[in-house]
């Protein structure tokens, strides 16, 4: 049992993905399993693992967690078939889902980067590839050709005015 308390004081964190207020809550996980390595500052969580910070979720079948040796947040990897993502990134704008194999987050770099058999969704836009890149702060999203990928496909879908007109 004293475990478990470890880890809940070790993810007072904030995964920064979504909108400010979600920065400062707390971060949930479950899981059914955690390893902890204090000195080198890396939790694994196993098994069915389902973060949350506020709007925000992170799923899958394990996630990595590491800081640096100033305590700080480095990365989170969390593998899954798929692994998933979903948050509100700004006030007012529309849930973004993510998934893939193998997502990393890097918060000090504000990126996501959705790796094997990678989809990227807000609203009707549709991205897929077998890496997609997300900037949680400027909100872009990129999917270059990798190596052996067969491309990116990306669908729009156009802006409507209030009388369901397109924004032509």
């Amino acid at each position: 049992m004293r475990r478990s308390k470890v880890f809940s004081c070790l993810l007072m964190i904030n995964i920064a993905f979504a909108t400010s207020e979600d920065n400062n809550l707390p971060v949930n996980i479950s899981s059914n399993s955690a390893n902890a390595n204090l000195q080198t500052g890396v939790v694994v969580y196993s098994g069915d693992v389902i973060a949350t910070q506020g709007q925000r979720k992170l799923t899958g079948n394990t996630l990595t967690i590491m800081r640096g040796s100033d305590g700080k947040i480095q990365s989170f990897v969390a593998q899954g078939n798929p692994a998933t993502t979903q948050e509100i990134p700004s006030q007012g704008a529309q849930m973004a889902h993510g998934q893939a194999q193998t997502i990393y987050y890097f918060p000090q770099q504000n990126l996501v980067k959705y790796v094997k058999d990678a989809k990227f969704t807000q609203g009707g836009n549709v991205f897929t590839g077998d890496l997609i890149t997300y900037n949680t702060q400027t909100q872009i999203v990129s999917s270059p050709k990798t190596p052996g990928n067969t491309g990116t496909t990306t669908i729009i879908v156009p802006a409507y005015n209030q009388h369901g007109n397109s924004g032509s």
